[in-house]
């Protein structure tokens, strides 16, 4: 995508997204009832799902990221490895359905997952691991396997849990040296 450029998937449309970079001053907007699958690629502008639209993060490749990306919708991220450098910020406020085994690296000091909403790890028996700066006013729901929550970034980040944790059965969560519950 070119700089400054936009993109807004609209009501009941499909964009399947296997390459490219959504550059710096440009942006993706998910609209209610549509659909990004997201194969291959950058984000170092902003993306927007709003409720009712969703983002599948669906190829086993690394996926790059140092912009915005704001969830309204749900995210399902079933493959791949999410490379965060320092500016790359999640606000989640809607679903994030973590279904791998994968992990979200830190590339650069201070990434953040900030989860207003519901993170979820669902589908998948191994671990999943976030290694963000990670901070939940909103909902952990651990359904299967292992989830770790390990940042070892900048001690000004506390990884800060404030919201309901939800552990099923044989789930297990790890959290890193530096929290604050």
């Amino acid at each position: 995508m070119a700089s400054n450029s936009t993109l807004t998937a609209v009501n009941g449309s499909v964009v399947n997204w296997s390459s490219g970079t959504i550059s710096s001053g440009g942006s993706l907007t998910v609209a209610s009832n549509a659909v990004v699958n997201w194969a291959n690629g950058s984000i170092d502008g902003a993306v927007t799902i709003n409720t009712g639209g969703a983002l599948n993060i669906t190829n086993n490749t690394t996926y790059y990221f140092q912009g915005t990306l704001t969830n309204h919708g749900t995210v399902t991220w079933s493959a791949g490895n999410l490379y965060g450098y320092s500016s790359a910020v999640v606000h989640n406020a809607g679903l994030w359905d973590a279904r791998s085994d994968n992990s979200m690296v830190a590339g650069g000091p201070t990434p953040q997952f900030i989860n207003a909403g519901t993170l979820r790890k669902s589908g998948a028996a191994g671990t999943t691991t976030i290694g963000w700066a990670f901070s939940t006013p909103g909902t952990i729901d651990q359904q299967t396997g292992a989830l770790s929550i390990n940042w070892s970034g900048a001690n000004t980040l506390r990884q800060t849990f404030t919201g309901p944790i939800s552990l099923n059965n044989g789930a297990t969560l790890t959290l890193s040296s530096n929290v604050t519950l």
